[in-house]
């Protein structure tokens, strides 16, 4: 079904909110700006903006989501990719691809120090790391049979969460140290699938 016309303008003024949002929080951080600020930047009235959101929160909880979708994609489209043997090159470029988002977009930064500090964004990052092991002990247990479920699950959702600091890692290492940082990562992630002796 073809959208309406006011349909795609709303889609693309809530783009534009986003997009905004994104600029702002990126060179001020989640606090360095107001919702007049916002409106302004993004071509719009104050009343115009509030008919988008009630407030940043909002904001924040509507980034948040996005950011979590786009990091589902990646992990999905490269899981897909898995074949046996081949383990670590696809974690290698999923590591990769997660690595270079996170630095070419700086707001994902500010972003997860606001998570750290917000209990309901704090609920949000843990259903999302739920939701990710689950996809991917469907996908992975194939390749690891002897480990259980259960126990795959909970090594998944470990280094899920702890891929955030890993990235903020690499990114304050000079570009040409990524590989090696990545490479050792993708051992460490390997080394803990591996079945317990």
């Amino acid at each position: 079904m073809r959208r309406r016309p006011e349909q795609l303008r709303a889609r693309k003024t809530l783009d534009d909110i986003l997009s905004a949002a994104k600029v702002l929080i990126g060179e001020r951080g989640t606090e360095g700006f107001s919702m007049t600020e916002l409106a302004q930047h993004a071509g719009l009235s104050k009343p115009a903006l509030y008919r988008y959101f009630p407030n940043k929160k909002a904001i924040l909880v509507e980034l948040t989501q996005s950011v979590f979708e786009e990091n589902r994609h990646l992990v999905a489209r490269h899981l897909a990719a898995t074949r046996s043997g081949k383990e670590k090159e696809v974690l290698v470029k999923t590591l990769t691809a997660y690595c270079s988002v996170h630095t070419g977009e700086p707001y994902r930064r500010h972003l997860r120090a606001a998570m750290s500090a917000d209990p309901d964004l704090v609920e949000l990052d843990l259903a999302d790391s739920e939701h990710n092991a689950r996809q991917a002990t469907q996908a992975l247990h194939p390749f690891f049979p002897t480990i259980e479920k259960d126990e795959l699950h909970r090594r998944l959702l470990i280094l899920m969460n702890q891929m955030e600091p890993f990235a903020k890692l690499v990114a304050s290492r000079p570009k040409a140290e990524w590989h090696h940082f990545i490479q050792s990562y993708a051992s460490l992630c390997l080394a803990t699938l591996q079945p317990s002796s």
